[in-house]
């Protein structure tokens, strides 16, 4: 199945964006982002007759905005990140959402300013102590998701080139693809990779690594994807085309991807939309 993200829409509440879609023709939105509404749950649940819904990270937003970190050394954040989670199931039930995808830890507790862009040198925490902290939360969310019959997907972090310099080293999680199977072999089968393809293109170029062969290593792991395109220096979630660089590589038979795409009006993103599932549906034909 095949979702727009709500996140590139952020001056009004998911609930919102997703009738807005709707009416363009689209009843698959991935919930991500957009603003808190207090009445976000009641008004998600008149639409989930006629919308297919999928919970992604930083959804619902909460009224007091925090950095969301499942390895983080701060019990305040570790707390505050894993009472999200916890409301982001509740919201998965009450939605029949199969599904909830959360983004891999980070080494730093970054400033929430700072989330999406240039990220400034502050403390970073041992790589080990963090791996410990983010699988020891992965595995008790594991317990709770798997409980109310909920999967879930940890997304591949992106670190640029700027942070690279910024930092003398990379402080973010699941960039390459040793760790990201050193941590998918240490969770339990309900556990599984959502891959970004901006992400992926991005840290590749940093880091020097081969994006095929990420792939081929991770293979077992991925299902989900997260789709749009930039130039490699940093995320820019620019819309996909017939020529995006990942088509090549793409598994054709899962029940989750999803478009990613920032900045676009909503007649767009429907192109965006009849484009994937095109390419997905006459590949899989082929």
């Amino acid at each position: 199945m095949i979702y727009i993200s709500s996140a590139g829409i952020k001056d009004q509440p998911a609930w919102k964006t997703s009738i807005d879609l709707f009416n363009h023709g689209i009843n698959n939105v991935e919930l991500s982002g957009g603003k808190y509404d207090e009445g976000q749950l009641s008004n998600l649940k008149k639409l989930k007759n006629k919308i297919n819904f999928q919970l992604h990270n930083y959804f619902p937003p909460p009224l007091k905005p925090f950095v969301f970190n499942l390895a983080s050394l701060s019990p305040d954040i570790v707390k505050n990140s894993l009472e999200h989670v916890e409301i982001a199931l509740q919201f998965s039930v009450e939605l029949d959402c199969p599904r909830y995808s959360f983004h891999a830890g980070f080494l730093i507790d970054p400033k929430l300013s700072e989330i999406g862009s240039q990220i400034k040198n502050s403390k970073i925490y041992n790589r080990d102590e963090a791996t410990k902290i983010f699988l020891e939360n992965i595995n008790f969310l594991s317990d709770r998701a798997s409980k109310l019959g909920v999967s879930l997907f940890i997304e591949n972090n992106v670190i640029s080139l700027n942070n690279f310099k910024e930092f003398k080293c990379n402080p973010f999680l699941m960039v390459e693809s040793e760790e990201c199977l050193n941590i998918m072999d240490k969770t339990p089968s309900n556990i599984n990779l959502l891959i970004d393809f901006g992400h992926l293109n991005v840290s590749s170029k940093t880091m020097n690594f081969d994006k095929a062969v990420f792939l081929e290593k991770c293979s077992d792991h991925i299902h989900a994807y997260h789709l749009s395109e930039n130039k490699g220096i940093q995320d820019e979630n620019d819309p996909i085309s017939v020529n995006s660089w990942f088509w090549n590589y793409i598994k054709l038979n899962l029940s989750y991807y999803s478009l990613e795409i920032y900045g676009s009006k909503t007649t767009e993103l429907k192109k965006q939309f009849t484009l994937a599932k095109q390419i997905i549906e006459n590949n899989n034909g082929s």
